[in-house]
């Protein structure tokens, strides 16, 4: 959404910040490499505009440990120095984790004593037999480090396997120590649930009384797992305890940020402290391809008094804002009646009122681009109530109105009686009235009450917000032009407080 190196491919994503400076740092494909040979840097002044910088490190000459392809780590400051962490993979050799150091974030020198982590240094407790792989190398990557103030070590959470049980529940957090950043001990894992694959890119945090684990976990490994508010999720989940390495459970909706119905959306979380502030980066994943890979907006993470973690709209990205499109719906009523005149749609007010008995449309008749939308819906009586866009131009035929979703093309939709949030987007035919959304998440929409939706598009990509938290971040097919469409179904609806700001 917010930056994808041009002609070279963005993977698993991480954020460090210092002196006023924030440097990503992401896996990277050059000239349509195979593998993923660079650990690639960017650098920003407010997470928002990114310059490219030279790659930080590259792949190994052949013959060296680390020849082949360079998977994720993390980067932190220890001793006057910065240090950064990565792992090399490839098929047929177990994976190990290796460091570089480096004076200013710009230059990196790799350790002398690499690798310094894999899991032949301890046998017993972690997968390192080859033959006991179910689809890849025994895990050892994604090395997330932190310095514990506690006993004076620091502490390496990784995505790593036990040595037993079934192949597709063997994923743990591994966990290893050290007093010189160089020579490590393993420890049993701090997390072994026997329900995933891999923990990938796991990081551990402390927010208020609580320590939170976090990884990433798809349902691409035959891991169907499913929670409250998404069947199929893939995405970042978490786990609580009150210890720093030990004692971590899941609450039953443990799902961060992610997808359902088995879609993959968005990877590789990292948490960012800054000050009083959390912030979340990740990238989207689009298709799952290189070219459809970007670092998306930052979210601020909170965690609430019971404990659970939520995503929320940063309002950092208000920075992001050039114009105003539409300001309030009495400014557009006069287009709006022209594309759909109607008795069932009035305006008072400034508050679009929907009565229907069916499902019906009505179009702002305004071009669509990258944008910022931001209105309150009520579902007073009935079932849906939604916003979309359409590429229809002119205006919206009878036939159209005349069905939910036959005139959009993406969007999104509060349902009442299911208790979720849908997310729309069609590739192919528009086809009838029927409700085909491409995932829902529940959440709680009250009747009669108002509700914020919100929509960040930097075409294709796109964040859903309900009420401020997040719901979806995916790509969608938005039209290069269109007309807003505001969708109601089986009852009253109201609207208020529409507007649209044009972002860079």
């Amino acid at each position: 959404m917010l930056y994808h190196p041009r002609d070279k491919g963005l993977w698993d994503a991480w954020v460090f910040h210092h002196e006023g400076t924030f440097h990503l740092f992401h896996l990277q494909l050059i000239d349509r490499e195979r593998y993923w040979w660079h650990i690639a840097h960017a650098t920003s002044p407010d997470l928002l505009r990114w310059t490219e910088q030279e790659p930080a490190l590259t792949a190994g000459a052949e013959g060296e440990w680390d020849h082949g392809t360079l998977g994720t780590g993390s980067t932190f400051a220890a001793n006057g120095r910065f240090y950064l962490t990565y792992c090399r993979l490839g098929p047929g050799r177990p994976q190990q984790i290796g460091i570089a150091s480096s004076d200013d974030l710009y230059h990196w020198t790799k350790a002398s004593e690499n690798p310094i982590l894999e899991p032949a240094m301890e046998s017993g407790t972690y997968e390192t037999d080859l033959e006991q792989k179910s689809d890849r190398a025994p895990s050892c990557r994604d090395a997330f480090v932190r310095h514990d103030a506690a006993d004076g070590a620091y502490h390496a959470l990784f995505a790593a396997r036990v040595a037993g049980g079934p192949t597709v529940r063997r994923g743990c957090v591994g966990h290893a120590v050290s007093g010189d950043l160089v020579h490590w001990e393993l420890r049993p894992p701090i997390y072994a649930p026997g329900l995933f694959h891999d923990h990938e890119v796991p990081q551990l945090h402390r927010i208020g009384n609580r320590y939170y684990l976090i990884w990433m976990m798809f349902d691409i490994y035959g891991n169907h797992h499913e929670i409250p508010s998404r069947r199929f999720a893939s995405g970042t989940f978490y786990a609580v305890s009150d210890k720093p390495y030990e004692g971590f459970s899941s609450p039953a909706d443990n799902l961060l940020i992610g997808s359902g119905n088995g879609r993959w959306d968005l990877a590789s979380t990292s948490v960012l402290p800054l000050g009083d502030e959390l912030l979340l980066t990740y990238h989207m994943c689009g298709r799952g391809l290189p070219d459809y890979v970007s670092l998306a907006a930052p979210k601020l993470l909170e965690a609430t008094d019971d404990g659970e973690l939520v995503a929320r709209y940063c309002p950092r990205v208000d920075a992001l804002k050039t114009g105003e499109l539409v300001g309030g719906l009495r400014s557009q009523w006069v287009e709006a009646k022209r594309c759909l005149p109607g008795e069932n749609w009035s305006l008072r007010d400034d508050v679009l009122t929907a009565e229907v008995d069916g499902s019906f449309t009505l179009g702002t008749g305004i071009g669509a681009t990258h944008f910022l939308l931001e209105c309150e819906l009520l579902i007073e009586t009935g079932r849906f109530a939604g916003i979309g866009i359409t590429e229809e131009g002119g205006e919206l035929s009878a036939a159209a109105a005349g069905t939910l979703l036959s005139a959009v093309d993406a969007g999104a939709v509060l349902d009442a009686e299911a208790q979720e949030v849908h997310v729309l987007g069609f590739t192919g035919a528009k086809t009838g009235p029927v409700l085909r959304p491409l995932d829902s998440a529940g959440f709680c929409v009250r009747a009669r009450a108002w509700h914020h939706l919100r929509m960040m598009v930097r075409r294709p990509w796109t964040d859903i917000f309900f009420d401020d938290c997040l719901v979806f971040s995916l790509a969608l097919p938005w039209p290069e032009k269109g007309q807003f469409v505001f969708l109601a179904c089986d009852g009253t609806i109201r609207f208020r407080n529409f507007i649209v700001h044009e972002i860079e």
